[in-house]
């Protein structure tokens, strides 16, 4: 693909078309990111291209996804040399790399001049949220977004969710949960497949199955690995019609290369019986 799109941006001319850093641009978008800073500078160079703050943020993703974000630092110096705009999308994609690699003094910079431009967003708390650790800090944050007049979102709360988890606190994440709706936000898959995942890993496998049918109510099935925690804590309490019902949705609704996983787990547990279970009633679930 990135072949095809190099010859056709080498022959413009032929072809009519003027090249244009938005054409550039989407060449850049084509290639793999370990290929992005030689074409960056080859081809700009090569035809003169005008290059723009999409141009240097694709340098900068290519960077940060081939695991150099240092790189990607010197790339905003050069930005600011050349008054180039840095985005707050530019200024995320370091923060949430410099996060992941735990290189907490440059991201702290970034966020430091993020806040200095008033580049602070929503998405931007978030990444700063997943890499926080105790849940006051979490929630520090949150009041944070707020005071600059952010509205969090279901991501946010997402990372509160799995924030009170880790650190074992479920009733927290039952509130979290159930005041989705308060905050204004819907639950999504994320939201279910973590909280059915550490409510069965602390027992609570009741309000594991209930998380599980309003999560069917949405439309919104939880990942392989939290239902089969589900299934196995409804069958360790000896609660074997729950745990046919969950099978027998997930092998309904779950992709082709987990069907026969699923059918190995219910001959494992001895649910592979003829009799039908009686269909999960999601009607009278709350909105």
């Amino acid at each position: 693909m990135f072949d095809h799109a190099l010859r056709t941006f080498d022959q413009k001319e032929e072809l009519g078309t003027p090249r244009s850093v938005l054409s550039f641009n989407a060449l850049l978008m084509a290639c793999k990111a370990d290929q992005v800073p030689k074409m960056f500078t080859e081809i700009s160079e090569k035809y003169k291209i005008s290059l723009d703050k999409v141009s240097y943020g694709l340098l900068v993703r290519s960077y940060c996804e081939s695991g150099s974000p240092k790189s990607g630092l010197t790339v905003l110096k050069e930005m600011k040399e050349k008054n180039v705009e840095i985005t707050a999308i530019t200024y995320t994609i370091l923060l949430d790399a410099f996060n992941k690699k735990e290189c907490i003094e440059e991201a702290d910079k970034i966020w430091k001049e993020m806040a200095e431009k008033g580049l602070l967003d929503v998405t931007a708390f978030n990444v700063r949220i997943m890499q926080t650790g105790p849940p006051e800090d979490v929630l520090s944050l949150i009041d944070e977004m707020k005071t600059l007049g952010l509205i969090p979102d279901a991501v946010t709360y997402n990372n509160l969710l799995i924030c009170y988890c880790n650190h074992g606190l479920i009733e927290e994440d039952k509130k979290v949960y159930e005041n989705f709706a308060e905050n204004k936000c819907v639950p999504n898959v994320a939201t279910f497949t973590n909280f059915i995942y550490h409510l069965c890993k602390n027992g609570d496998v009741d309000k594991g199955f209930e998380v599980f049918k309003d999560s069917l109510k949405r439309d919104k099935l939880p990942n392989f690995t939290s239902m089969k925690y589900l299934v196995h804590g409804l069958f360790e309490k000896s609660k074997l019609e729950e745990a046919k019902q969950v099978i027998d949705i997930a092998k309904k609704k779950c992709r082709p290369n987990f069907l026969n996983m699923w059918k190995k787990i219910e001959r494992d547990l001895g649910l592979n019986v003829k009799k039908q279970p009686a269909p999960i009633e999601t009607s009278s679930l709350p909105a």
